[in-house]
């Protein structure tokens, strides 16, 4: 159960502490379908967690995943919302993250601010990454086979 969990949660970084408010801002936005995929995807991770809820990687994806949802929604308010869009929040704060980790003083703490980064987001982002490749370099435990009988 654990790492291929782990794996959902990764990919649903972007529903991850979904709040009903948060879910209402979105219908507002113009993003109603994409949340209410997001909202059933954090409750499935809520229930099916068990254990690993108190881990460190938890800690720190919920703290990206919190600013990554700020982010998304910043900007997709900012959108046209006449035209089909696709974005990924946790795209936008991991380039930012990598813009703040070279940047120093008044710069440095322009782009905390405005991306609600955690003061050691480098660790952070460090965890989320390291686990993705951990994840990727192992073998399925599964497989799908197609065939035409």
């Amino acid at each position: 159960m654990g790492d291929s969990l782990l794996q959902i949660l990764l990919l649903g970084v972007f529903a991850l502490n979904t709040t009903f408010s948060t879910v209402l801002e979105g219908y507002k936005r113009g993003a109603g379908n994409m949340m209410f995929s997001a909202v059933v995807l954090s409750l499935l991770i809520s229930f099916t967690s068990g254990n690993i809820r108190n881990s460190p990687f938890i800690e720190d994806v919920n703290t990206i995943t919190r600013a990554s949802n700020e982010i998304g929604f910043k900007v997709l308010s900012d959108l046209p919302k006449t035209k089909n869009v696709f974005l990924s929040p946790i795209s936008i704060s991991m380039t930012m993250g990598l813009v703040y980790s070279g940047a120093r003083n008044a710069t440095a703490e322009e782009i905390q601010a405005t991306m609600q980064f955690p003061s050691d987001v480098t660790h952070a982002f460090k965890t989320i990454l390291d686990f993705c490749e951990t994840t990727r370099r192992k073998k399925p435990t599964s497989s799908l086979s197609n065939g035409n009988g």
